[in-house]
């Protein structure tokens, strides 16, 4: 009748279907997973101070070098700490390993085929690793694009122009290093990738110069 309030009745657990339990159990869990994804899993953002900063916590380096110039391509694998270096590449279908030792001084470029290693006097020369593509950026005159995902990682996407020349740069959000560059000048585009990315400490025997093999000794280089 009108007027009168309706009484609700308890449902009986019994009527209650088993699907109707199991979406909510289903639902129960995608929301936890949601959380863990967002608390544990999520890529950090910010702004680009606080994604470059990531950066001093990078130790050690391991990845695959991709240069591409109106030449060619060159690529090669590299492996880095501070202060040593250890570049793989093929150069003219001849396997060649380059040892930087900052802290020695000193480069060997070693010819596994020849059996053979030459030392040279370190000049400061050498390939700039994704950290210092990343320290390179100028926070005050640089832009933020946007973003976008290079090889699987996101990545914040930034813009300035050095020395005449304009580089685009994509920096992974999680650890603040370059995982993309592209230069731009007079035309001549020069893109250089860094892929398959590993974070950590490097085995100190990749750094060390092969036993038992002649040095030939290049002066004054």
């Amino acid at each position: 009748m009108p007027g009168k309030a309706m009484k609700l009745l308890p449902m009986d657990k019994r009527a209650i279907s088993p699907i109707v339990i199991a979406v909510i159990a289903i639902v129960a869990v995608v929301a936890v997973v949601g959380v863990v994804y967002f608390l544990v899993l999520a890529p950090p953002t910010g702004t680009l101070a606080d994604i470059l900063s990531r950066a001093e916590g990078v130790t050690g380096l391991q990845y695959d070098l991709v240069i591409t110039t109106p030449e060619g391509v060159t690529t090669g694998k590299v492996y880095w700490e501070e202060g040593k270096m250890r570049t793989e590449m093929t150069v003219i279908g001849e396997r060649v390993i380059a040892i930087t030792r900052e802290d020695w001084g000193e480069v060997y470029i070693y010819y596994p085929d020849r059996g053979t290693i030459y030392k040279m006097i370190f000049t400061g020369s050498e390939l700039e690793t994704p950290l210092e593509k990343s320290e390179d950026v100028p926070m005050d005159t640089v832009e933020v694009i946007g973003t976008e995902t290079v090889d699987g990682e996101p990545c914040m996407v930034v813009e300035y122009t050095a020395e005449g020349a304009t580089v685009r740069a994509w920096i992974w959000t999680q650890y603040g290093i370059a995982l993309k560059v592209r230069l731009t000048s007079d035309g001549k585009v020069i893109t250089t990738e860094f892929k398959n990315v590993v974070v950590g400490d490097v085995p100190d025997d990749l750094f060390e110069v092969p036993p038992g093999i002649e040095i030939i000794e290049i002066p004054g280089v």
